[in-house]
C-alpha cells in the first residue's frame, strides 16, 4: 500500500524578488510537512476579488478526489496518475481542510474512487476559466488576469518539477502534464505580449518580447511572432512626427535585426523604407542650412546617419562641414572587440572603453596634480563623511539602448552587484565597499577600508545594471561586450554589426552619443574617432606624414627619428607608465611549484642584452630591467633596487639537473619584438639547464589559454598597475582566492593544490598591512620595500623589463593637457573636450 506523501507550500512570484541591496546568506528552507497551518494572507484592501479567490485556488498544492458515493474533498497531492498508473488494491490518502491541515490517513480501494483531480490539471482548468471570463462587472482587465495566471503557472510548474525530481510524482504519466502547463504558459505570456501591443504600452511590449526571447529562443515559430510584435512601435514610431521618434524607430529597427538576422519581415522593409523617406528629407533639410545655421545642419546630419547611414549625399555634406569637426584616426595592432570593462584586453578595447562608458568621477591627467578627479555621471563632487561618499546622479543621463533609459543610481549599485557575482574577475572594486544607500537619483557608498585615495576607487566605470538585469547579463557577459551599451560621449554607430569569430576585423568607427550631447551641449566636439588596423601598413610612416593616421600609442624606439622629423606630429614618451613585463608562471604545474626552479629562471635571463638587441635600438636611455615586482624609479621601488636579477651561476645551479620535457613559453604572435625576446629568454634558459621552447599563440588563443584554460607553462605578458597604490594591485593579482577560471590570479600563485611553502605564505602575510592604513611613511613605504626584497625569494612570476612607450599625436588634436601626460593604455580621458580639425 501506498500513502500521500509531502508537500511544500509554495508563494506566487517567490522567486522573481529583486537583487538584494547586500550579498546575502543563503537561507536554506525546510520542506513543509502536512499537519502546518498555512492560511492564505487576507486578502489586501484594493485587490480584485476574483484574482485575489483565483490566487488562492493555486496557492496550495492539492489533487481533488471525487469518491463513488459523489463526496469530494481536497487532498495531499499522489504519487500516480489515476486512471493511468495502476494503483495497488489499497492505497492511504491524506485530506486537506480549509485551513489546509491535514487529516488522518484514510485508506480506499481504486473501486471506491470515481476520480483524481491533479493540481496540474485542476490550475489549467482555472486558468481557462479566469481568462472566458466576460469583460465588465467585478470582473478584472484581461492583462490582470493574464499576469495573475502568468505567476500562478510558473509556480505550479515549479512545484510539478520539484515533485518529480524528489519522486513525489513517479512516472512517465506526469509527463503529458507538464507539456500541457508549459503550452498554457506560452499562450499566456504571447497573449500579454499581444495586449501590450493593442493597448501602444511600448515598454510592457519591450519587456514581454524581450524575456521570452530569451525563453523560446529554440523555437522558430515562437520567435517569429514575437519579432512581428516587436516591429509594432518601431512601425508606430516611424508614422509620428518628431525625429526623436524617427531615431527611436531605426533603434527598435537595428535591435529587431540583431535579435532576428534571418527573419523576413514586410513590416521591417516598410519601416526601412519610411525611414529612408524621413532621411532624405532631412538631408535636403541639412543642404540648405548649411551656410545659414551649420550647428543645425550638424545635427541634422546626425539623425541621418542614425535613420540611413548608407544614403546617398551624407558623406558630401559631411565633407562640406569640417569646421570644428573631424575623424580622428588611431592606429592600432589589434581591432577592439570586446568592448567591457570587465573584458577589455587590449589596449584598443581598452581605449574604446573609456568613451563608451562612464564612472561617478573622470580621473583626467594634470600638469601640477598628477591627476584630478571631475564629476562624470554624478552632477558635483562627493559629500560624505571619511568613511563614506555621497552622490547625486545626472538626471539628464541617458543609456545608448532602443528607448533612451536614463542612468539611475541604481545602475551605480547594480555595477557592484554585478562584479560581485564575478568578484575574482579582473578590474572589480566590489570588495572596497561595504555597502550602500539608494534614495532617488543619490547614492551614499559606504567603503569596507577607507583606501589611500577614495576618488581613485570612484573611478570604475558603470554598468546599464537595470537593463542587463532583466536580459539576464553577467558583468563579463560576451554578447554585451561585443555590442555594449553605454552612457559616454560616444556609441558605436547604428550599424555596427560584432565581427563573427574568424572573420577579418574592420576599423572599428565610434561616432558621437546624441543623448551625452543633450546632457552636455556642444560636446563632444570630434564628429567621429576611427580604429584602423596598422597591422599590414607598408608604410605607416607616410600615413602619419599625409594625416591618414593621427595617434600612434606605442611605436618602436627604433623609428622615433622618423616621426621626430615630421612638422605635422606631436612624439613624447609617456612620463606615467605603469605597465612592466613579466614571465607568467603557472603554479598549477608540478615542476614549478619549487620556488628554487622559479629562482633559477629568473636568474638565467640577462634583460639587459635582450633590451639592447630587441628593443633599444641603441637609445639606451629607454627601458628598463626589472627585478622586483614594482615600476621602476617609483616610490615602491627605490632606485638601485632592479640591476641584480642576471645570475647565471645561479641560474646553472639551480637549474643544472631539469633536463627532461621542455617547458613551453607562450607569447601573442602579432609582436615581433616580443617574438625576439621569448626566443632569447628560451635560449638563456635552456642554456642554464632547463629545456625551454617558445611557441608564438594568436592573441585571442593567447588570453584564453592564459586566463580562462590555464593551460600554458610561462607567457609573456604585459600588466597594466591601474593607479600609483603598487602593492594593493600586486596583492589582487596575487590572491589565492582568485585562481579560478578566468579570475585576475590567471598565476594560480597560493591556490589549493599548488603546494605553497611557507615562504609563499609569509610573503602573503606582508599586504595585509596595507589594509585600512593611509600611513604612508610609517606603513606603505617600508613595507613595499620588504615585499620588494622578499619576492626575490619566492619569486611568484619572473619580472623582465618595462618598457618606455613612445606616441605619435597630430598637431591637428588640441587635448586639455600635454600630450606627454597621456596614458597610453586608456588614451581618452576627457575625450569630450578634445578639439580636432581635418587637414584639408
Amino acid at each position: 500500500m501506498f500513502c500521500c506523501i509531502n508537500q511544500t507550500t509554495f508563494a506566487q512570484g517567490e522567486e522573481e524578488e529583486t537583487a538584494p541591496r547586500k550579498p546575502l546568506k543563503k537561507i536554506e528552507v525546510p520542506e513543509e510537512t502536512p499537519g502546518r497551518n498555512t492560511n492564505p494572507v487576507p486578502e489586501a484592501p484594493g485587490v480584485n476579488t476574483v484574482l485575489n479567490a483565483f490566487s488562492v485556488k493555486l496557492s496550495f498544492p492539492h489533487d481533488r478526489i471525487t469518491l463513488a458515493t459523489g463526496n469530494a474533498m481536497r487532498i495531499v497531492p499522489v504519487p500516480l496518475v489515476f486512471g493511468k498508473d495502476k494503483y495497488p488494491d489499497e492505497f492511504g490518502i491524506q485530506p486537506l481542510d480549509d485551513r489546509n491541515d491535514t487529516g488522518e490517513l484514510q485508506t480506499f480501494t481504486p473501486a471506491q474512487v470515481r476520480g483524481i483531480l491533479h493540481f496540474e490539471q485542476f490550475a489549467i482548468n482555472e486558468t481557462d476559466t479566469l481568462l472566458k471570463l466576460p469583460a465588465g462587472g467585478n470582473n478584472p482587465p484581461r492583462t490582470a488576469r493574464l499576469v495573475a495566471v502568468e505567476k500562478s503557472l510558473e509556480a505550479v510548474i515549479s512545484f510539478h518539477e520539484k515533485a518529480v525530481a524528489q519522486e513525489r510524482r513517479l512516472g512517465k504519466n506526469w509527463d503529458k502534464f507538464k507539456i500541457a502547463l508549459l503550452d498554457k504558459l506560452l499562450e499566456v505570456r504571447l497573449s500579454i505580449a499581444k495586449e501590450a501591443a493593442a493597448a501602444k504600452d511600448w515598454k510592457a511590449l519591450r519587456e514581454a518580447t524581450l524575456a521570452n526571447s530569451e525563453r523560446y529562443g529554440n523555437q522558430p515559430k515562437v520567435i517569429a511572432e514575437l519579432a512581428g510584435l516587436q516591429l509594432l512601435e518601431a512601425e508606430d514610431a516611424a508614422q509620428r512626427d518628431a525625429p526623436a521618434d524617427w531615431e527611436l524607430a531605426a533603434a527598435l529597427l537595428r535591435e529587431f535585426d540583431t535579435r532576428y538576422p534571418m527573419a523576413k519581415s514586410e513590416p521591417a522593409a516598410r519601416i526601412r523604407t519610411a525611414l529612408a523617406a524621413r532621411a532624405k528629407q532631412l538631408l535636403e533639410k541639412a543642404r540648405g542650412l548649411i551656410d545659414a545655421n551649420p550647428a543645425e545642419a550638424r545635427n541634422l546630419l546626425r539623425t541621418v546617419e542614425i535613420l540611413d547611414p548608407t544614403i546617398s549625399g551624407l558623406q558630401e555634406l559631411r565633407g562640406r562641414m569640417r569646421t570644428g569637426l573631424g575623424t580622428l584616426v588611431v592606429g592600432t595592432h589589434r581591432i577592439p572587440e570586446r568592448i567591457s570593462p570587465a573584458l577589455a584586453r587590449s589596449d584598443s578595447e581598452k581605449q574604446v572603453v573609456e568613451i563608451l562608458f562612464e564612472s561617478l568621477l573622470e580621473a583626467v591627467p594634470d600638469e601640477l596634480l598628477g591627476t584630478s578627479y571631475r564629476p562624470n555621471l554624478a552632477t558635483a563632487k562627493p559629500r560624505g563623511s571619511s568613511g563614506s561618499r555621497e552622490f547625486e546622479i545626472a538626471p539628464n543621463a541617458f543609456w545608448t539602448d532602443a528607448g533612451g533609459t536614463p542612468v539611475t543610481a541604481d545602475d551605480v549599485a547594480g555595477t557592484l552587484e554585478l562584479q560581485r557575482q564575478r568578484r575574482q574577475l579582473p578590474g572589480t572594486v566590489c570588495d572596497q565597499f561595504e555597502n550602500f544607500t539608494l534614495a532617488g537619483h543619490a547614492i551614499q557608498l559606504q567603503y569596507r577600508r577607507l583606501p589611500p585615495d577614495p576618488r581613485d576607487v570612484l573611478a570604475f566605470k558603470i554598468l546599464p545594471a537595470g537593463w542587463m538585469r532583466e536580459r539576464k547579463l553577467a558583468w563579463d557577459d560576451e554578447t554585451f561586450a561585443r555590442n555594449p551599451v553605454g552612457s559616454g560621449p560616444y556609441r558605436l554607430p547604428p550599424n555596427y554589426t560584432p565581427k563573427s569569430e574568424g572573420a577579418v576585423a574592420k576599423d572599428l568607427e565610434l561616432v558621437p552619443n546624441p543623448a551625452f550631447g543633450k546632457r552636455h551641449p556642444g560636446q563632444p566636439t570630434i564628429r567621429e574617432i576611427r580604429f584602423t588596423d596598422i597591422a599590414g601598413v607598408r608604410d605607416l610612416v607616410s600615413e602619419v606624414k599625409n594625416d591618414r593616421v593621427h595617434i600612434l600609442t606605442d611605436i618602436p624606439t627604433a623609428d622615433l627619428p622618423k616621426y621626430e622629423a615630421m612638422s605635422n606630429v606631436v612624439v613624447a614618451t609617456a612620463v606615467n607608465n605603469r605597465r612592466i613585463h613579466f614571465l607568467a608562471v603557472n603554479h598549477r604545474i608540478a615542476g614549478l611549484q619549487n620556488p628554487e626552479i622559479r629562482r633559477g629562471i629568473q636568474a638565467a635571463i640577462d634583460r639587459e642584452t635582450i633590451l639592447n638587441d630587441v628593443f633599444r635600438a641603441g637609445s639606451l636611455k629607454f627601458h628598463k630591467a626589472l627585478a622586483g615586482p614594482f615600476p621602476p624609479e617609483t616610490w615602491a621601488s627605490p632606485k638601485g633596487s632592479n640591476t641584480t636579477a642576471y645570475q647565471p651561476s645561479v641560474a646553472s645551479a639551480k637549474l643544472g639537473g631539469s633536463a627532461g620535457t621542455p617547458l613551453t613559453l607562450i607569447y601573442p604572435d602579432d609582436e615581433p619584438a616580443a617574438k625576439l625576446a621569448c626566443e632569447r629568454i628560451a635560449k638563456q634558459v635552456s642554456l642554464s639547464g632547463l629545456p625551454l621552447k617558445a611557441e608564438g599563440v594568436a592573441p585571442r588563443a593567447f588570453q584564453i589559454r592564459l586566463e580562462q584554460e590555464h593551460r600554458y607553462d610561462l607567457a609573456y605578458v604585459a600588466y597594466d598597475y591601474p593607479n600609483d597604490w603598487y602593492p594593493l594591485a600586486l596583492s589582487q593579482l596575487l590572491d589565492g582566492s582568485a585562481a579560478e577560471r578566468g579570475g585576475r590570479n590567471f598565476l594560480g600563485y597560493l591556490s589549493p593544490k599548488t603546494n605553497a611553502t611557507e615562504a609563499d605564505r609569509k610573503f602573503a602575510t606582508l599586504f595585509t598591512a596595507f589594509e585600512g592604513s593611509r600611513d604612508f611613511d610609517g606603513v606603505w613605504k617600508p613595507r613595499a620595500l620588504e615585499i620588494q626584497a622578499r619576492f626575490a625569494e619566492v619569486v611568484p612570476f619572473v619580472p623582465l623589463w618595462q618598457l618606455d612607450r613612445h606616441m605619435v599625436v597630430s598637431k591637428n588634436l588640441k587635448l586639455t593637457y600635454p600630450v606627454k601626460l597621456l596614458n597610453p593604455t586608456t588614451l581618452f580621458a576627457d575625450v569630450r573636450n578634445w578639439k580636432f580639425i581635418e587637414s584639408k
